[in-house]
C-alpha cells in the first residue's frame, strides 16, 4: 500500500537537506545546461539538412505530410550515432531503416539521411 503524502514528504526531508540539494543543483545546472544546448543545436542542424538538402533534392516528391517520419527516423539515427560507432553503429542503423523502409519511406532518402551519420547502409528492405 502506498503510503500517505505527508509521510513521504517527511522521509524525503529527513534524507536530503534543501541547502544540499540546492547547492547541487546550482553546480551542475550550467553544465547540464550548456550540454542540452550543444545537442540541440546540432539536431536542428540535421533537422536543417535533411529538410532542405536530402528531401528537397533527392525525393522531391515527397509530400510535407510525410517529413515528420523522416525526421523521426533521423532523430533515431543521432540517437544511436550518440551511443554507437564503427560496424556497431552500422548495424543499428541499418536495421532502424529497414523497419521504416517497411512502412514506406523512401529508401534513397532513408540511405542519405543514415551517410549524414557516416552510415553506409545497403538499400532498406
Amino acid at each position: 500500500m502506498v503510503s500517505s503524502g505527508d509521510k513521504r514528504t517527511a522521509k524525503y526531508t529527513a534524507k536530503y537537506d534543501a541547502v544540499t540539494v540546492g547547492t547541487r543543483y546550482g553546480l551542475v545546472k550550467d553544465i547540464a545546461t550548456g550540454a542540452f544546448a550543444a545537442t540541440a543545436n546540432t539536431m536542428a542542424m540535421y533537422e536543417t539538412q535533411v529538410k532542405n538538402d536530402i528531401l528537397a533534392v533527392i525525393s522531391p516528391a515527397i509530400p510535407a505530410i510525410m517529413i515528420a517520419p523522416y525526421l523521426a527516423f533521423m532523430r533515431q539515427c543521432f540517437k544511436r550515432f550518440r551511443k554507437y560507432s564503427g560496424g556497431t553503429l552500422q548495424l543499428e542503423l541499418q536495421t532502424i531503416a529497414n523497419g521504416w523502409a517497411v512502412k514506406g519511406l523512401d529508401a534513397t532518402a532513408l540511405m542519405a539521411i543514415a551517410a549524414l551519420f557516416g552510415a553506409t547502409i545497403v538499400t532498406p528492405h
